[in-house]
């Protein structure tokens, strides 16, 4: 697996949860993937099970950045604590980021 590759994971309240692949676009991928540290931002925002599957909540839904937020949490979506905390969930964002991390960053 590549080191810039992967399910988004948000970690909330203790407990790790997805963003939920609705709306999910690479304006989206790019805010996530700058986040992480990745500045030149994302080569692809996917929305399938590439990288297995996740039992657990997802934690933000309708998810809709410009691509110019710092964070994730300042775009527009669904909000993050109304949420059901446990669910199989099968469709929810991934992403690619471009090569050249020039820091550690968190989500």
């Amino acid at each position: 697996m590549l080191p810039n590759a992967g399910r988004i994971e948000i970690l909330y309240a203790g407990v790790w949860g997805t963003i939920g692949r609705s709306n999910w676009d690479v304006n989206d991928a790019n805010v996530v993937c700058r986040q992480l540290g990745y500045q030149a931002g994302a080569e692809a925002a996917l929305k399938n099970r590439v990288y297995g599957p996740f039992i657990g909540p997802t934690w933000l839904t309708n998810l809709q950045c410009t691509g110019y937020e710092i964070n994730v949490m300042d775009c527009a979506h669904d909000g993050i604590a109304n949420k059901t905390e446990r669910s199989s969930t099968v469709e929810f964002a991934s992403v690619i980021c471009k090569d050249g991390k020039t820091a550690e960053g968190k989500i």
